[in-house]
Parts: structure tokens; C-alpha cells; sequence
């Protein structure tokens, strides 16, 4: 069986009213990649109020080779953490 592989990453983009606010952290979305390699259900595990968002939109950009078991196409849980920090802006 093949995992899946990431073909489009996407970085998230930086909500101005959190970089002036010095807000950072660690945002962690979950979700299943579907049969055609599309990311759905995401959901936040780890997150913060003012940066959820923004790595839920990038998460959702993201584009994957579907995992394949038996020669078929499979859905698979998957996470992607972002991290905000400041001096990155």
C-alpha cells in the first residue's frame, strides 16, 4: 500500500490583525483525503482562535496523490501542522 503523496502545498497566509498582535503559534488541521486526492472534514486539533482560519483555508488548498491499498484508491486520515511566528512576516 501507497500513503499519499502531497503534490500542491500551500503556505497559510498570516492574518495582518494576529501579526500585529504578535499572536503565533502552532495550528494543527486534520482531515481525510478522499479517493481523488482532495482534502475534506478538516478540523482543528490544535489551534488558535485568531490563526484557525487561515490554516483551515491553506489546508484545504492542498492537493495529494490518493493513498492506494489492493490497487484501489483509498480515503486516508491525515494531518498538516502550520506554523505562525512573527519574524517569518
Amino acid at each position: 500500500s501507497n500513503p499519499p503523496k502531497i503534490i500542491t502545498a500551500v503556505a497559510p497566509i498570516y492574518p495582518k490583525i494576529a501579526v500585529m498582535t504578535g499572536i503565533e503559534g502552532l495550528v494543527v488541521i486534520e482531515f481525510i483525503i478522499d479517493e481523488n486526492g482532495l482534502p475534506t472534514r478538516l478540523t482543528v486539533i490544535k489551534g488558535h482562535p485568531m490563526l484557525n482560519q487561515a490554516a483551515l483555508d491553506a489546508a484545504n488548498q492542498y492537493r495529494f496523490l490518493p493513498a492506494v491499498q489492493n490497487d484501489k484508491k483509498v480515503k486516508v486520515r491525515w494531518n498538516i501542522p502550520f506554523k505562525f511566528l512573527s519574524q517569518m512576516y
